[in-house]
Parts: structure tokens; sequence; C-alpha cells
């Protein structure tokens, strides 16, 4: 059977690919025009064009189908069909008629759903649980032809970098969150793809949450027909280019230190200067810097057969990231940060830098910002929730609290800040926690009593001996509901630590001290209260 293939993208690729496997005689394969991409903004050619080269099939690259130029030049040839996917055009009914068996179109969603561009994207956005191809005949209307064969896919909220990579091809950039961005947490911050298929946190926490909130799991970008950038004078460009990296390279940090050691360089160095914030900021300096700085962790992962210059991205020249490998060889993690080390290393003092990389790698998978996190768990281990310098367990909570949206991991996912502000950390003493209460957003009382409410009458979560309230805004009015509850709700009974820090904190405090209730104990910090609570559940 002839055949003529149009076709763009590298979504298009396996289908051109498997044409030619089975022995289809490609006639003509038709693609867009060559054009600038990329950094360097150099003129490339399609996907689909470096696969037909490859094959040496005939191509054709016309800027326009719609023309008289097109039309004679697809006449010299009679297909039986022609193949089209992803072809960037709108067919014109003269090509239709061309072929006895017409044009067949394999199009990226179940029809009759998501008709023309974008359809993967749209079904994502609007929440369905899959997508899928459909095989179909084109017709003078948008994708509204007869339907010959159709497969569907699930959009899987577990999918990784990698298998989307798989899925879709290895060039494709990935932007993603992971679970704390589907539970639309605070501290979920958004990822991309690095050029080993690989996770790199992108910027803090936040983002992640934002994609969460519209139901976007992933976005994909092709940069296949893009219009790039033009540069004025190449030239020139090229010129100073060069200056600025021999002045990178010549450097002793950028091009030395860095690339050598990378950013955890710096530990030894603050360390001496005192200012490391160890054990959530108590001190100045940590007793083990030998164990976690960046002279080890080069020499660990040199030992080991790993890479200690690594670029993050293309392009790089100082190269300060580095792949780190356990004692077999196998990767852990990559871009293990300054800023990494000293949340886990020094605030939540975790001596094992194998642990602190595990660490790393899972708040990657999970989507929480490696410095958001190691501070969130930090401020858990003021509280009592795990014991200082326990990286074990420290990864515990973010593999299976957060990961899966405990009721602790939802308040630690939801990051250091409201942490710090209500005491959202669970306390734990004596083997017993308190009953826990987010008030967090402040409002009216009735709405404090509300949720007071919910956690008396909830029997899994009643404790004898003390709860925990706070709020961060209007806190007089998290006061008066406070009491209010105590009338309505009878609980008088149980000792209760208020923390209150935030728009009008003082007066919140002040109605709470007047009312003279010898049950409420008002507190200004997290750690006072954090500190009360254990004494009173002792």
């Amino acid at each position: 059977m002839n055949l003529i293939f149009c076709g763009t993208p590298q979504f298009a690729v396996p289908t051109l690919e498997k044409l030619v496997a089975e022995n289809f005689s490609i006639q003509l394969v038709m693609t867009n025009p060559d054009e600038p991409r990329g950094r360097g903004h150099k003129v490339q050619p399609s996907p689909v064009k470096e696969a037909a080269v490859k094959h040496g099939l005939a191509l054709f690259q016309p800027a326009k189908v719609k023309t008289d130029e097109a039309r004679e030049y697809l006449s010299q040839f009679h297909p039986d069909a022609i193949v089209i996917v992803a072809y960037g055009h709108i067919v014109p009914q003269w090509m239709i008629d061309l072929p006895p068996l017409g044009c067949i179109n394999l199009h990226a969603s179940i029809l009759p759903k998501y008709r023309g561009a974008a359809p993967i994207a749209w079904a994502i956005i609007r929440g369905e649980k899959e997508t899928g191809v459909t095989t179909m005949k084109i017709d003078a209307g948008m994708d509204t032809g007869d339907m010959l064969l159709e497969r569907s896919e699930p959009i899987r909220g577990d999918d990784t970098t990698e298998t989307l990579s798989e899925r879709l091809g290895k060039k494709i950039g990935v932007i993603s969150i992971g679970p704390a961005g589907e539970f639309r947490m605070q501290a979920a911050n958004i990822s991309v793809k690095d050029p080993d298929c690989n996770i790199r946190s992108h910027g803090r926490g936040g983002g992640g949450a934002v994609m969460g909130s519209k139901k976007i799991k992933y976005i994909t970008i092709d940069d296949t027909g893009g219009p790039g950038f033009t540069i004025a004078d190449p030239e020139k460009f090229k010129q100073q280019a060069r200056i600025f990296a021999r002045a990178l390279l010549d450097h002793p940090v950028s091009g030395q230190g860095l690339p050598t050691y990378g950013t955890n360089v710096l530990i030894n160095i603050l360390n001496e200067a005192g200012g490391l914030p160890t054990k959530n900021f108590r001190y100045g300096r940590v007793d083990h810097p030998e164990k976690i700085c960046g002279e080890t962790m080069h020499d660990v992962i040199v030992a080991r057969g790993g890479n200690p210059s690594h670029g993050c991205h293309a392009g790089c020249i100082i190269k300060c990231s580095q792949i780190y490998v356990d004692e077999e060889g196998q990767y852990i993690t990559s871009g293990f940060e300054y800023e990494t080390i000293w949340g886990l290393g020094c605030a939540c003092n975790i001596e094992d830098l194998d642990d602190i990389a595990r660490c790393d790698n899972v708040m990657d998978v999970v989507g929480i910002d490696s410095i958001e996190g190691a501070v969130l768990i930090s401020v858990a281990m003021e509280a009592g929730v795990l014991s200082w310098g326990d990286g074990k367990e420290a990864y515990r909570l973010i593999n299976e609290e957060i990961r899966t949206g405990t009721p602790l991991g939802r308040i630690l996912g939801n990051g250091a800040g409201l942490s710090m502000s209500t005491v959202d950390v669970v306390v734990v003493a004596g083997g017993r926690p308190a009953n826990f209460c987010d008030l967090g957003g402040g409002g009216s009382a009735e709405g404090v009593v509300d949720a007071l409410e919910v956690i008396t009458r909830d029997p899994q979560g009643k404790s004898d001996f003390f709860n925990i309230f706070g709020g961060i805004t209007r806190c007089d009015e998290v006061a008066r509901g406070i009491l209010e509850a105590l009338e309505r709700l009878d609980m008088s009974q149980y000792p209760i630590v208020v923390r209150l820090d935030g728009t009008n904190s003082e007066e919140g405090r002040a109605i709470l001290a007047e009312a003279g209730k010898p049950n409420i104990h008002p507190e200004a910090t997290m750690l006072d209260g954090a500190r009360r609570a254990v004494e009173l559940a002792a």
C-alpha cells in the first residue's frame, strides 16, 4: 500500500516508525519547515523530518498546504491513503479527495470529546479520568469523520517524569506536581524534568497547590515549531558569551569550588561563621560539619562512582549539581544543594548524609519544597513528633504521612509557617496525641465554635488531657469563639493551650486572660505553646 505521511512533533514519530517497520511504501513525508528553536535559536528540523531522513524517505515541507504549488506537487503522487498525525495544518478538500481510501487521522483524544487543538491538555484541566487516541477518516468538519479505532489511556495520578518521558518522548519538557500539590498543600512545589529525566524542584512551595487547585497534574512542553527568539547580532552575542563564560570558569568559586563541591561547599564556611540554623534555628554551629559538608559529599560520590559535577540543564558551564548514589552505585538524588543540607543536616540535626539524600529524593517525588520541607520537619522535631536527628523517621513522615494526606501529613504539608503560627504539629506526650484544631484562618466566633464542635464530637479524635488551638488573623474573634465554645460545648474539663500570633493577637490574649478560665493557657509563641502542651500532657 502506498502512503503519504503528514506529521510534525515527536507525538507523530512512533506512527511513522511503525509504518516503516510494517513495510508500508511511504512515497512522501510532509512536515513543517525547519524553524529556529532552543537557546541558540538554531534552525532545526522537526522530529518527523529527523525520522524521515533516518529512513531515507522523500520530504515535502510547505509553509502552507492550501496553495496551488502544494496541490500541483502532490498531484504527481498516487497514494492509496494519506496518514495524518499532528501535522499542524487543516487539510484542504482536494487533499482529502486525492487518495481512494481517504485521509486517516490519529487524534489525541477519545472522540467526540475534545475536538480540535490541545485535546490532552483540556482533558486534564477538566478533570477527566482518562484520555486516549482515536483513528478516524477526515472529512470537511473539525474531527467529525467516521471513527475507525480508539484506545483509552488513564490520566494517572502517580505519573512521574520517567513514565511521562516513556509515554510522551524524551525531548518533551515536563512541569509537574506530586501528591502534595494534588492535596493543595501550601508547601507543595512545582518540579521540572532535567536532561536525565530526574526531578528538579522549581522554586519554593505554593505553586504546586495552585496547579492542584486547577486539577492540573502536569504540563508538557514540545518546542517543535516554536518561534524561538532572534539575536540581533549573533557574532557579538557569541563574543560576549565567551567572555562571560571565561570569567565564570576563571573565578575560584564558580570555576573550582562549585564544580568540585557543589553549593554545599558553604557548610564549613558558615559553620565557622556561626551562621547555620542548627536545631530549628537555636544555634549557629553544628557539631557534625565534617559528616555533611561539601568536601565529604564529594568524596562519598567519587568513592561510590557517582558524578560530583553535573549540569542540571543544557548549556550550564559551572555544573554545581551532582548525582549522589548509594553504596551499590544506585541513584538516590541529584541537585543535592546546600539549602537542603543545612535544612536537614543542621536545622533537623541529621548526621547521616544518605538519610539526607533519601529525604531530598522523596521530597522531590512527593512534591514538597526541600527548604520548606526541611524546616517543617525541624518544627515537628521541636514539638516532639520525632526526635532530633532521626533521618529515617523524617523520611517516613514525608513518604507515608504527607504523601498519603493523613491528618498529620496535611498539617506538615502545609508548611512551617502554618505549623509554627498555630502549633499545628500534633504533640505526642506520654504516648497520647492532643486533640488538634487548626483555626489558622481566623474568621468569626461562630466559625470557631463550629470547628471545635467537630473535634469534641469525634470519638476518634478525643483526648482526655488537652487541646491545641490557634489563630493567625482576627485573633480577637478566635478568642471569643473559644470562650463561647467552653459554654456551649461543655469543654471546661479540657486543658487548652491557645496559640495566638497575628492580627489582634494581643487583644485576643487579653480577652482570654480577662475571662479567668483556669483551663485556658494562652501563649504568645509556638515554642511556649508546645512546651506548655507537653507539661500538661505529662
